[in-house]
């Protein structure tokens, strides 16, 4: 896997779909059982287990789905180490999970985000400092799901805010750090430009956003289309990305979409795309 500093992960994001939310009202035009938790489960572990990932990150985890832990992943040849911290509601939350061959979690914190009025907004983060067992170096691992709907973009810029904040305050200059999650906004949206637009963090997608496209499909009043999931990276030194991280692959999942439909259908349990990548990280 590793060769002196250096080592490959192979990184998997998803927001898999919280079961209360899989249902008619969401999704009119999707067929009752594919939204049904007893055909979506099988499919998620399915996809979950044949890619065959290192760090997992997952989003819309319900907080009662003990099955995702239990019948999950320790069901798998490979073990993980997982994190799972719910938002404040307690409606559902984000998971993290780590090849324990390969690494150790060195420390955790659920970081509730800010709105924009420097209040607890509802919405939560997992940031982790993971331990590279090979070559004994550290990165971080923030896991993130900021607030839905186009009408809450300022309440996202809050969320980013606070998000960069606690990069800068914290790790920035310390570790390379991988941003995965669902940020409910369009590369074009103000979040998503602030963030990659902030010089101090320098923070870099690993996907070219015209290449992928889209990252979720759903059909409602029209149909949406659209990239909202994401993985980032911020190097340990302000100028370092090209030199502390080469992409060997990166893709997002290509199942078949009826777009008189949108997701989910038979084969995909979700409205969005997981995302997947291979990099090779090179600690200075």
């Amino acid at each position: 896997m590793s060769e002196g500093k250096s080592t490959i992960i192979n990184l998997f994001q998803w927001n898999t779909l919280n079961r209360q939310l899989s249902d008619k009202k969401a999704f009119p035009y999707v067929d009752d059982k594919y939204l049904e938790w007893e055909y979506r489960h099988p499919l998620i572990k399915k996809i979950i287990e044949e890619n065959k990932s290192d760090i997992i990150c997952l989003e819309e985890v319900g907080f009662f789905d003990e099955d995702f832990k239990q019948k999950m992943f320790d069901t798998y040849n490979t073990k993980y180490d997982l994190i799972f911290e719910a938002r404040t509601s307690k409606f559902m939350g984000n998971i993290l999970g780590l090849k324990k061959e390969l690494f150790s979690i060195e420390k955790h914190e659920n970081i509730v985000l800010d709105g924009p009025d420097g209040k607890p907004s509802g919405q939560n983060m997992i940031a982790a400092l993971i331990n590279d067992k090979k070559t004994n170096s550290k990165f971080l691992v923030i896991v993130v799901h900021l607030k839905a709907k186009a009408e809450n973009e300022n309440i996202r810029l809050g969320q980013i805010n606070h998000l960069m904040k606690y990069i800068e305050e914290n790790h920035l200059g310390k570790y390379p750090i991988f941003i995965l999650g669902d940020f409910n906004a369009e590369p074009t949206y103000s979040c998503i430009l602030k963030l990659l637009e902030n010089k101090n963090i320098n923070a870099k997608s690993l996907f070219d956003f015209n290449e992928l496209g889209f990252s979720t499909i759903k059909l409602r009043d029209k149909l949406y289309k659209r990239i909202i999931d994401y993985i980032f990276f911020v190097p340990k030194e302000k100028e370092g990305k090209d030199k502390e991280l080469k992409i060997l692959n990166a893709e997002r999942a290509k199942p078949i979409i009826d777009e008189k439909i949108g997701l989910p259908n038979d084969v995909f349990p979700s409205d969005h795309l997981f995302l997947k990548a291979k990099v090779d990280l090179n600690f200075v």
